[in-house]
């Protein structure tokens, strides 16, 4: 997309007065510096795709209600009251991971995104990326998350500790294993316990799951803590001759909620 200067594009976007869903798929800008996107009528915004590292992306939209990021690398990012959003689904992926200072990018994108009452979270990272300080922000509306993590599973209970209100979470495991399994998962005892887990989560679903020791340690550390859970469902991943094993194992655990009913797919 080649453009005359900063200010074209956001004339073209600021001018539909009408539009309420935007679709940017693989905007490899020139002649710009900035991708601003300011529109008072949008309602869905969706980004995918390799802009390039050398612009900046900002996004003025205060009747946003669903945002999603598929993105793998941009100099810089602003999301500036997005305060309606209803649900956001980002992915961060390698590119970000791979650079010095990721964290500026990363920060804003969690910080824009805080207002959300849905989240589709997805971290593909060898490293536990949600650790980096003031990374996560409060997620005060938060009722759903859904995990997607690379591997980095030890981080989710941040966004537990930080999301108040959540009421159903999904963790999925399809591609965890690459190497921070190692991490603690909740074996630490003197860890506190994200409140929203023991007081507000009645529903957890794990995807892909195929019951490696840091998968049943999470399980584990879920059902002891879920103190109002009822629904605990578990989608089996891997070869059909060790599901029956991994099935009676999962329905063995002792579970602290005694109104909790424990599925296995």
């Amino acid at each position: 997309m080649k453009c005359s200067d900063d200010g074209s594009v956001d004339r073209l976007f600021s001018g539909c007065i009408s539009l309420e869903e935007l679709h940017l798929r693989n905007c490899e800008v020139s002649n710009m510096n900035k991708l601003r996107v300011c529109n008072a009528t949008l309602k869905k915004l969706f980004l995918s795709g390799f802009m390039g590292t050398d612009h900046e992306i900002e996004i003025i939209t205060p009747n946003l209600v669903h945002f999603s990021y598929y993105y793998t690398g941009t100099k810089g990012f602003s999301l500036i009251n997005l305060n309606s959003l209803s649900e956001a689904r980002i992915y961060i992926g390698p590119y970000l991971f791979s650079t010095i200072d990721f964290s500026p990018t990363a920060t804003a994108l969690m910080n824009g995104i805080s207002q959300a009452r849905s989240l589709y979270l997805t971290l593909y990272s060898s490293k536990p990326i949600l650790l980096t300080p003031g990374l996560v922000p409060q997620f005060p509306n938060l009722t759903y998350l859904n995990l997607e993590m690379g591997g980095c599973l030890p981080e989710w209970k941040i966004l537990l500790a930080n999301s108040p209100c959540l009421d159903t979470l999904v963790l999925d495991f399809e591609f965890s294993g690459s190497g921070l399994e190692s991490h603690n998962n909740g074996r630490d005892e003197t860890e506190k316990v994200p409140g929203c887990l023991m007081y507000k989560v009645k529903t957890i679903k794990l995807l892909s799951f195929q019951g490696k020791p840091f998968e049943s340690q999470v399980v584990e550390y879920l059902l002891k803590n879920a103190k109002v859970l009822e629904r605990f469902t578990v989608r089996l991943s891997g070869k059909k001759r060790l599901r029956t094993k991994i099935s009676k194992e999962v329905r063995a655990l002792s579970r602290v909620s005694k109104k909790c009913q424990v599925t296995i797919i």
